[in-house]
Order: C-alpha cells, then sequence, then structure tokens
C-alpha cells in the first residue's frame, strides 16, 4: 500500500493552517516546509504532529525530508473536500504503477460558492522531475482523482 507525505509551503499562515492540516486524514506523513514564519505557524504544525524543515529548494525537501514514495502537495489556504479524501485512501488500496503523478480539481471560495478552477497536478511521486517551487508542474496526462481541493480566501 503507498504512503503518502502532505507538503506545505507556510509563511505566517497560523490563521489558516489547521483546517488544511484537519483535511489531510489520508497521509501517513505531515511535513511543513517554513520560509520563515514568525508568528504561531510552526506551534500550530507541531500539534498536528508535522515535520517541520526551513526552506531550502523543492528539490531538497523531496529528496531529503519526505519519508514516502508519493507526496501530496498544497498550499496552507487549501483543504481537501471529504470526497477527495476519500478518494485518496481508495487511491492508496489501489496499485498506482505505471502513474507518477495525479491530478486534483482545484475550486476557489467566491461569494457564497465554489468556483471550479480546473485540474493541477498535486499528487507525485518523490521522483517526479519537474517542478515549480512549492508545486508540481502539471501533467496533462495525469489521471484524475475524485473530490475537489478548495482554496479558501486568506
Amino acid at each position: 500500500m503507498p504512503k503518502i507525505t502532505a507538503l506545505i509551503h507556510t509563511l505566517n499562515h497560523e490563521r489558516v493552517l489547521g483546517r488544511a492540516l484537519e483535511s489531510l486524514r489520508p497521509s501517513d506523513e505531515l511535513l511543513i516546509v517554513d520560509h520563515g514564519s514568525t508568528d504561531e505557524t510552526l506551534a500550530i504544525a507541531r500539534e498536528y504532529g508535522a515535520t517541520i524543515q526551513r526552506a531550502t529548494t523543492a528539490d531538497a525537501v523531496v529528496s531529503e525530508a519526505a519519508s514516502n514514495e508519493w507526496l501530496f502537495c498544497l498550499s496552507p489556504l487549501e483543504a481537501l473536500t471529504e470526497h477527495l479524501e476519500a478518494s485518496l485512501f481508495e487511491w492508496k488500496l489501489s496499485d498506482p504503477a505505471p502513474h507518477k503523478s495525479f491530478a486534483v480539481e482545484l475550486g476557489e471560495e467566491a461569494s457564497g460558492h465554489w468556483q471550479p478552477l480546473g485540474f493541477a497536478t498535486r499528487l507525485v511521486t518523490r521522483s517526479y522531475p519537474r517542478w515549480r517551487e512549492a508545486y508540481p508542474c502539471d501533467d496533462p496526462t495525469a489521471p484524475r482523482l475524485e473530490g475537489m481541493l478548495l482554496r479558501f480566501r486568506e
């Protein structure tokens, strides 16, 4: 059964980080890459049992700090829907080979409803070759997981 490390980059996100971490029940490890927070962000991360890494490059974090083969990348402003959580639990029971990446649908909070933003590659192997800062580059051929990753306004 594949294991997932949730990867979140933070910088003074004390007001929103708990919501993101609370939704990551399918993850086997929580990895926070902090970019110099001066508020209570790191204390909140520790309350959830997260491993904290000081910011370097995305490649260094993937190769040095993540314990698991699969990484689920999200922003501290995002949270998984229950449907996406269920999809990830089901995914863990499957054999993801030969895929190296999976996409999820993004939705953004907008005037009392969720506006779809399309799909983004967010579940990748540690060896995924293409990164754009904190997130993997999109793979248009990546299979899609059901459910939505919700992006809240701060």
